[in-house]
């Protein structure tokens, strides 16, 4: 590292940080825990994924939809007689 004569205040603590948070993860055993589960573990391989068997989709009959009549280009026609006036 540089000298802490041209370290700010801000790195300085960062870096007093670093260090006591290694001790204690020292303290702790955790990185000799760490490379003996990393070295007793192996990689895993993955399973082939099986195909779903899809049976064909049955084809449905096709219905008519219902279109209405201004699309149809007719008029309508209502029970009322007196609306019919209005179209």
């Amino acid at each position: 590292m540089a000298s802490s004569q041209k370290l700010t205040e801000y790195e300085r603590r960062r870096l007093e940080n670093i260090r006591r948070n290694e001790e204690i993860m020292a303290a702790l055993r955790i990185y000799s825990k760490a490379t003996q589960l990393f070295s007793t573990s192996s990689k895993r391989q993955r399973a082939e994924a099986k195909s779903k068997n899809l049976s064909p989709e049955e084809e449905k009959p096709e219905t008519q939809t219902r279109r209405s009549l201004r699309t149809q280009g007719m008029r309508p026609e209502f029970s009322d007689p007196n609306l019919n006036d209005l179209v």
